[in-house]
């Protein structure tokens, strides 16, 4: 069941790979993200046969950090255990022949329980001002309570909700790693449309005439005209010197400069020199850390998914593995000369020798190559 599960994880036709990628980036972004395991109330099953005869499987919601409005904690038993949370959501719900409603609605989900709040339809009253007949619609709403649409049971004893955190400071709160690199992002913007401006206020060069008459005659200045001045007085351009700009652009390339230093793998400049490895570990061990511990944050909570999956349908749960190996470099001579090496004396295999040419891009992909 797992291969076929991990091809849609989410009932939408997202692979496991899709879906993870997502959850990360919703991590990186937010400093934690969400993942909701559900599995569909039963339609009269009677047996294990016959729920799996209807093709019941359990599905991964993605839940939006910002959607979660409350959690509860179990302080006295369990200090940081879940014991409830509630998550905003929308239903969609059919309306006439052709046209849906949309309502917000509060999911309550507790161990082996959830119930769900639906907000009721809004009341609009005609309101009627100083006893005329004219009259508003745009009265207030009278009712924004929620009502009770729908409860029910799992045969989870704990909540089916599992956190991948990036950059967690208590149990559901976070802080996003990459908040600083935002920041910059916000201060070269601000930089980037102070530049562009003066360069449109100081691109046209200012007409000065020294000595001339204000209370003559309007003038035309065009190059089809010639202009007659009295004798001692100066007509000429006035333009800013190309220095004045060099601040802002230096400013403006420290700025890219701090983001591509406090950037993540992806975001470092690469080396394609000759350099020793040790220099390249080096290099990577602060942001190969912090790739680690995401990773590991990733790889742990798709396992708990799966693990809850896999409860739902009494079934074996398989095992996930991330790897962790972020040198994106590519192989260089020295690096082939000693993996060739390493092969020869027989401490590698030919697949794993391959898989690193392939990663270190010596040699194209299965599908690279048979595209060609």
């Amino acid at each position: 069941w797992t291969d076929v599960f991990a091809k849609d994880v989410d009932g939408c036709g997202s692979d496991l790979d899709e879906y993870a990628r997502r959850v990360l980036i919703c991590s990186l972004t937010y400093g934690q993200s969400h993942i909701l395991v559900d599995y569909p109330a039963p339609t009269g099953a009677l047996t294990l046969a016959e729920e799996r005869a209807q093709n019941r499987r359990p599905y991964w919601i993605e839940i939006d950090p910002t959607n979660i409005y409350g959690w509860r904690l179990d302080r006295e038993v369990n200090y940081g255990k879940l014991i409830q949370v509630r998550i905003a959501e929308q239903a969609i719900v059919p309306s006439g022949d052709f046209g849906e409603q949309v309502f917000d609605q509060i999911r309550v989900i507790e161990p082996g329980e959830y119930r769900i709040y639906r907000k009721k339809e809004a009341e609009k009253t005609l309101n009627w001002q100083n006893d005329s007949y004219a009259g508003s619609f745009d009265a207030p709403e009278s009712d924004k309570d929620y009502e009770l649409v729908e409860s029910g049971e799992f045969s989870l004893g704990e909540i089916p909700l599992t956190t991948v955190y990036s950059g967690k400071t208590d149990t559901l709160t976070s802080k996003p790693p990459l908040l600083d690199i935002a920041y910059l992002n916000l201060a070269h913007f601000q930089r980037q449309a102070d530049l562009i401006h003066s360069l449109h206020v100081a691109s046209q060069p200012l007409l000065v005439m020294e000595g001339w008459d204000d209370q003559t005659k309007d003038m035309a200045i065009s190059v089809n005209y010639a202009m007659a001045t009295q004798p001692g007085n100066k007509v000429y351009y006035v333009e800013p010197a190309a220095s004045a700009f060099e601040a802002q652009a230096n400013e403006i390339q420290e700025l890219q400069l701090q983001m591509a230093t406090l950037g993540i793998s992806t975001l470092s400049q690469q080396k394609f020199v000759a350099e020793s490895a040790d220099a390249r570990r080096l290099d990577r061990v602060d942001t190969n850390s912090m790739l680690s511990m995401v990773s590991l944050e990733l790889e742990q909570k798709l396992q708990k998914s799966f693990n809850l999956s896999a409860q739902y349908v009494g079934l074996e749960p398989p095992e996930i593995k991330i790897s962790r190996d972020f040198d994106i470099d590519r192989l260089i001579g020295q690096d082939i000369t000693a993996l060739t090496s390493l092969f020869d004396q027989n401490v590698i295999d030919r697949e794993e020798f391959r898989d690193i040419l392939v990663q270190g891009e010596v040699l194209p992909t299965a599908s690279e190559t048979e595209v060609n």
